[in-house]
């Protein structure tokens, strides 16, 4: 019964994340990464890494060279986390839990993921470790963000009927604890968390759902949408964009203290959004969509993304430190992750690694509590 509950959650969080994938066709203006002379073009063509990746992978961070990603598969013990090595993609050690869903970083060794069952891991000292939150196992942590390692956001809620909703989570410094959201918001879901630092914090979730933390209280911001909300990034010296959607993409952009609508005709569902500096943001998600905004160009289509090998994989987070990387995978199928990146030479999959339900380090203990029904 409990496996059967955990697959049923899956495929909700699929119909809830993923939305629905309609090809349809395209207004949005083209730019070829190989382009000669086109003094818009910084990255190099976004490849796909070599050898079979099993698990999804779901969200990504990188700090100059470095990279880390986590995912899984569904499952009780199906959560995995990766890091670039050299030039190979391996599995680290990670305590036994469900899929991971999101991953943030002050650096390349202060981490944390967040995923099934209401955990959260924290990585330190090369390793990871999980922290109580005191959620019940059909929670979901889609989110979190930290302005700090003593200040972190966690928020999620459930895919299942009857589920928690609108949880807003926050650790300062004495473990997690839960935050009062407005009325409006404990039937939704919350999905992302990013802030210009400890008194400006940005929520999206369902319904169009936009919070705002102002360092006193959460609050409700209108935004022109009610479909999904999926991620919010930004540069507290730049712009900050939420992303979303089910039958079609949705950007927003947060403009003088308020979201505005900064779609395009023809967007495929987005499920990722990363800023990397004041001038320049990328965005990806279904059949292998990528797009990056500038100011001179505004939001274009990444043509060596649309045309790649990947054109079919939903691609669920973007990052970029020294270089670009996109992740995701078959979200249907819940198998064969994907990593694309503009890193060269482009990295190589551990293939000698046990990629099915992750690698698991026995002497790492499972804060978790126990299991119960949502």
């Amino acid at each position: 019964m409990r496996n059967q509950r955990r697959r049923a959650a899956w495929g909700l969080c699929v119909l809830l994340l993923w939305g629905c994938d309609e090809k349809g066709t395209t207004a949005l203006p083209t730019l070829d990464a190989a382009a000669a002379g086109d003094a818009t073009v910084t990255e190099g063509a976004l490849r796909p890494v070599t050898g079979t990746l099993r698990p999804l992978l779901l969200g990504a961070q990188a700090f100059g060279g470095d990279f880390v990603a986590v995912g899984g598969t569904p499952g009780p013990n199906g959560g995995v986390a990766v890091r670039l090595s050299g030039d190979r993609i391996v599995p680290e050690a990670t305590p036994t839990g469900g899929v991971l869903w999101w991953v943030f970083g002050l650096d390349g060794e202060r981490l944390w993921a967040c995923g099934e069952g209401g955990r959260v891991l924290a990585r330190a000292d090369g390793r990871w470790q999980a922290e109580a939150t005191g959620l019940p196992t059909g929670a979901v942590l889609w989110g979190l963000w930290g302005a700090t390692a003593q200040d972190r956001w966690a928020v999620g809620g459930s895919p299942l009927p009857g589920g928690p909703k609108g949880i807003v989570l926050r650790d300062v410094g004495a473990g997690w604890g839960a935050v009062e959201v407005p009325a409006e918001a404990r039937t939704l879901n919350v999905y992302k968390v990013w802030g210009t630092g400890a008194g400006d914090v940005h929520f999206v979730g369902e319904g169009g759902l936009a919070l705002r933390w102002d360092g006193v209280a959460l609050r409700r911001v209108p935004t022109p949408t009610t479909a999904l909300l999926f991620t919010v990034h930004g540069r507290a010296d730049g712009p900050i964009f939420a992303v979303g959607g089910t039958t079609a993409g949705v950007i927003l952009r947060w403009q003088d203290d308020a979201w505005v609508d900064d779609s395009v005709e023809g967007l495929q569902p987005l499920n990722g959004v990363f800023v990397r500096s004041a001038d320049e943001a990328w965005a990806t998600g279904t059949r292998g969509t990528v797009l990056r905004w500038t100011p001179a160009t505004g939001w274009t289509r990444r043509t060596d993304a649309r045309e790649g090998e990947f054109v079919d994989a939903t691609l669920h987070a973007v990052t970029a430190g020294d270089d670009v990387w996109a992740v995701g995978g078959d979200l249907t199928t819940a198998r064969f992750g994907t990593v694309v990146t503009t890193r060269r030479p482009v990295p190589t999959v551990d293939d000698e690694a046990s990629w099915d339900a992750g690698v698991q380090d026995a002497a790492l203990t499972d804060a978790a509590p126990p299991d119960a029904a949502p």
